[in-house]
Parts: structure tokens; C-alpha cells; sequence
């Protein structure tokens, strides 16, 4: 039985680990040192929207892959200006950490848009100015 656990345990961390590097995520064995809170004096306001994979946030491209080719997944997709290279890691203020996969039109460049699974969550979101920080 305590060898099946075993088994388990890392069947289920092997599959833990493909899902972030599906999503674009680092899985590492030892967890990284970060402080506790982000220092807001460092962090500078943007405009942040809202979209979903439907055909009114996202026109011919809904459902499919974002402009970095990774699948947009709710509570780690943003999309961000073109100056700020893919997987680069941000923190929104009231939202938290997020990873950039995704690009805006041109002219909405100097904005951030929050990846939700649904148009009802992408509009309770709206539009807001928060502030962003580019974490290490």
C-alpha cells in the first residue's frame, strides 16, 4: 500500500509539472524566496480590461491559442503591451500575479487585459486603472 502512495505522489507531481509547463509556468523543486507584499511605489498605473474566448471579446481568433501559442487559462493569462516580452510575470493590484501570453490590439498597447473563462466575468470586470508591477 505505502508503494502505491509512493506511485501515486508522483504521478501526481509529474502531472502537476505538465500543467505548468503547458501553461507556461516554471514547476520547481525547491519554492522560490519572495516577499511577502509586492511594493506598490514600485508599481506603475495602467488601464486594465477584461476579455473571454468568445467571438464579441476576441472576433475570429475566440477559442483559439493566444498570440504567444500557449491556450489562455483564467486566473494566469493577461495580455500585455508589446514592450513587455511573453511569459514575463506581472502583478495587478486586486487581481494578483499573472503571466503575459497574450498581446492587445495596437492601438489598446499601453493597457493589460485579464484573461476570464466567461463574457459575464470579463464584463463584471469592466475597465479600471490599477496598478501593475513587473515582478522579477
Amino acid at each position: 500500500m505505502e508503494k502505491e502512495t509512493a506511485t501515486t505522489m508522483r504521478t501526481l507531481t509529474l502531472s502537476a509539472c505538465l500543467a505548468f509547463a503547458i501553461t507556461g509556468l516554471v514547476c520547481a523543486g525547491q519554492p522560490q524566496k519572495r516577499p511577502n507584499a509586492v511594493r506598490l511605489e514600485q508599481a506603475e498605473l495602467y488601464t486594465v480590461t477584461a476579455y473571454c474566448p468568445c467571438k464579441v471579446c476576441c472576433g475570429k481568433w475566440s477559442g483559439g491559442p493566444t498570440a504567444s501559442g500557449k491556450m489562455p487559462v483564467a486566473g494566469i493569462t493577461v495580455a500585455g503591451p508589446r514592450s513587455i516580452p511573453f511569459g514575463t510575470r506581472v502583478w495587478i493590484e486586486g487581481v494578483g500575479e499573472r503571466v503575459v501570453q497574450d498581446r492587445l490590439a495596437r492601438k489598446y498597447d499601453g493597457r493589460f487585459d485579464l484573461y476570464f473563462s466567461s463574457h459575464k466575468e470579463a464584463l463584471r470586470f469592466g475597465k479600471r486603472t490599477l496598478k501593475v508591477r513587473i515582478l522579477p
